[in-house]
């Protein structure tokens, strides 16, 4: 089967950082991951974050009108950082979404998936 994704829903930025965001305390995540969503010009509906204890990491999530922004830390494993930006927009959105967490951490190393979510129909 040959499947055609032109419907494509939204755009779906998995990313993995090794750096400082890692660290951040629950507070300090919490505006990070509101000024992604600002500058994807993105709409919080709710957020909900659990901080797992001195010295671990960080869980977090973004509710957004337009999808969901999200962010798992492990401070204790070499800094680790997965981060989920998942938008019902435009490449511009989510680019700029992106490169607010680049620029939090420039000395940090980033890998940047880019997955199309549609529904796929058959050909």
């Amino acid at each position: 089967m040959t499947y055609n994704n032109k419907n494509i829903m939204g755009r779906h930025a998995i990313i993995e950082h090794i750096g400082i965001i890692s660290s951040y305390t629950e507070e300090r995540l919490k505006k990070l991951l509101s000024a992604v969503a600002f500058s994807a010009r993105s709409t919080i509906l709710n957020m909900k974050f659990h901080t797992f204890g001195h010295g671990m990491g960080v869980t977090g999530v973004l509710i957004l009108a337009e999808s969901h922004i999200s962010i798992h830390t492990w401070p204790e494993r070499d800094n680790y950082s997965a981060i989920d930006i998942f938008v019902c927009s435009d490449n511009d959105r989510l680019n700029a979404a992106i490169a607010v967490i680049g620029e939090e951490d420039p000395i940090g190393i980033m890998s940047v998936r880019i997955i199309d979510r549609s529904v796929p129909t058959v050909i």
